[in-house]
């Protein structure tokens, strides 16, 4: 018992420094996580942000020097049976910037599909498109959120969905803010999960390492008295 009592006392200051030690260097791998996680998110985004600018440029240019036009989207009826995956493609340029591995069309009704959104192997998203009572417009909606309307005229016994140029351009500069909202707080707290990991790992080992001589006189006082 003597040996436990001095290996406490002489470890006890050490161990609480060690602690002070870890909690400062917890708190500055905090840190250098947080300004990786910042750095790498613009270095990451400047390609983006700067064919975002381009477009945009080259739109005010036709805008002031072109007439625009119009341009045809889908074919109302060809959406289900789209094996070009047409529409698969337009989902994830312009609403969705995660892959999309498929897209299942149901046809309800003559109005109305419903949309099943594959993404991944687990990961789903459900919407629906639909035309008003006149068949002049075409609702999407992915997820309960109304996320676009196109405009539809009738073209030899076939539903055009169409939609003007300046439109088509503009929604072409970036995705839906509506549907994809990045989550930054998501990836930051999972920085902050995984620094608390190994925090704890690093107070484990300190205090391991700190009474390391407590550990081995415990063991040592109960295998004496065990076989005393």
């Amino acid at each position: 018992m003597y040996a436990i009592a001095t290996a406490i006392s002489t470890n006890s200051h050490t161990f609480y420094n060690d602690l002070f030690i870890a909690s400062i260097g917890i708190f500055a791998l905090l840190m250098i996580l947080d300004n990786l996680y910042n750095t790498l998110f613009l270095f990451f985004h400047l390609p983006l942000m700067t064919d975002a600018t381009v477009k945009i440029e080259m739109l005010q240019r036709d805008i002031l020097f072109k007439e625009m036009g119009i341009v045809d989207v889908f074919y109302w009826d060809k959406i289900p049976h789209d094996r070009n995956n047409n529409f698969k493609e337009f989902l994830q340029k312009k609403y969705i910037l995660t892959n999309i591995s498929k897209v299942h069309c149901l046809r309800e009704n003559a109005d109305t599909y419903s949309i099943i959104i594959k993404i991944g192997w687990l990961k789903k998203k459900y919407g629906s498109f639909s035309l008003d009572c006149d068949k002049k417009i075409a609702i999407l909606n992915i997820d309960g959120i109304e996320v676009d309307r196109f405009k539809v005229r009738e073209e030899e016994a076939n539903l055009v969905l169409w939609e003007t140029e300046l439109k088509n351009r503009f929604r072409d500069i970036g995705p839906h803010s509506v549907v994809y909202r990045p989550s930054i707080l998501r990836v930051k707290l999972a920085i902050i999960v995984t620094c608390i990991i190994v925090g704890a790992i690093v107070i484990i080992t300190s205090f391991y390492k700190v009474h390391e001589d407590i550990i081995i006189a415990c063991v040592h006082n109960l295998w004496y008295n065990f076989w005393s």
